[in-house]
């Protein structure tokens, strides 16, 4: 019975797509401040996760996620944006299906997708807004479907 429960409570830790953001684990280089964090990054938008999905890799798995963009000020034109995050760094951002993120994004080398960490300053809109006053008026994106 106890196995039981350690399998089941294991593999709905592995399985969730929502994990509880940066591990307490994670160990950023240097803080960045929202114009290092803006400056660094390739991508720099604010959107609502539209879908995510767990994709399997050679070093374990990523999350794939799609999300509609609202504001933004950088590299991020199109109205919805993938972004990926690999879930074994202990640094990942856990993104849930209908929330508002601040996102700060690189290109991966050698694959040009977009990635984001925690260490990016990628993080829940409510939780940014020191970041949303520094960052200032962005490029405003129509909302789905008008």
């Amino acid at each position: 019975m106890r196995a039981t429960l350690s399998v089941i409570l294991f593999a709905a830790f592995c399985l969730t797509p929502t994990v509880r953001g940066a591990s307490a684990a994670c160990d950023c280089k240097k803080s960045l401040t929202p114009g290092e964090a803006r400056k660094q990054a390739e991508a720099v938008f604010v959107g609502t996760v539209v879908e995510s999905h767990r994709e399997l890799t050679q070093g374990g798995f990523e999350w794939r996620v799609k999300l509609s963009v609202e504001q933004s000020w950088k590299g991020a034109e199109a109205d919805e944006v993938v972004i990926y995050v690999t879930k074994n760094d202990d640094c990942a951002v856990s993104f849930e299906a209908g929330k508002k993120y601040l996102v700060y994004a690189w290109r991966q080398e050698g694959r040009g997708r977009l990635m984001t960490n925690a260490c990016s300053r990628t993080r829940l809109a409510e939780v940014g807004s020191e970041d949303l006053q520094k960052l200032g008026a962005g490029k405003q994106h129509a909302a789905k479907g008008t």
